[in-house]
């Protein structure tokens, strides 16, 4: 493991040094690792040790407190890259469930706004946090984010993401435009349907819901609200 300290150190001994350094709950050891895998030429080497670093933290690391500092060493070396890896140090905030970092993190991934990569990369950011985080951790990060009276401002934009409003939009929108749910079937289903029978009348408004579940389309209902309003066996 000490060899670390020496800039010859060979760079296929990294991983395996790490690895024991997490084990021994060495952070000194672990910041020597990851500084010396950024110290050479090999950018995807020092990318796949953070990597594994983050992964072995997240899923063996049973202490709290050690978990946490790994974590912010890792998030200081994503920052520190060449080309900080944002994702990557949102992972790292998003578990230490640090709203103060996270929101500064997407500012300064946005930028001023007039970048069109920076928009769609801070955008991208705060989908990936509003698929991963808590709902209060999303709130609290929202907050602190700068106010805006303009709600086509990136910052107002990235805002709503955050608040899961767009997500809604963009898979309703999804839903609705790629149903292919032939109601055709459902008219001809009712028409052979024995008007008695509280089983068939159940079964047509199940596989309504179920074929057009999501898509807001409710035209074979409305077609038939007298029908509906026959039967009081509706589940």
């Amino acid at each position: 493991i000490y060899t670390l300290s020496l800039h010859d150190a060979l760079p296929i001994y990294y991983r395996q040094a790490l690895g024991i350094a997490l084990e021994a709950r060495r952070a000194d050891i672990v910041q020597n690792a990851l500084v010396a895998s950024a110290s050479g030429k090999q950018e995807e080497g020092q990318a796949s040790l953070l990597r594994y670093c983050v992964q072995q933290c997240t899923m063996h690391a049973t202490a709290l407190e050690w978990r946490r500092e790994v974590l912010r060493l890792a998030h200081a070396r994503y920052q520190a890259a060449a080309q900080p890896d944002h994702v990557a140090a949102a992972h790292c905030l998003l578990h230490l469930g640090d709203v103060a970092g996270l929101a500064d993190l997407l500012i300064q991934a946005l930028g001023d706004g007039s970048d069109t990569d920076q928009r769609r990369l801070a955008y991208q950011l705060a989908f990936e946090l509003e698929d991963n985080a808590s709902q209060q951790l999303l709130q609290a990060v929202a907050k602190a984010l700068p106010q805006s009276d303009d709600a086509t401002a990136p910052v107002s934009i990235m805002r709503s993401v955050l608040g899961g409003r767009v997500s809604v939009d963009l898979y309703l929108a999804f839903l609705y435009r790629c149903c292919k749910a032939d109601s055709q079937i459902l008219r001809e289903a009712k028409a052979a349907v024995e008007q008695r029978s509280s089983i068939c009348h159940n079964g047509l408004v199940l596989a309504n819901a179920l074929m057009h579940a999501g898509t807001t389309r409710d035209s074979f209902l409305r077609r038939n609200l007298e029908w509906l309003a026959d039967r009081k066996s509706v589940v």
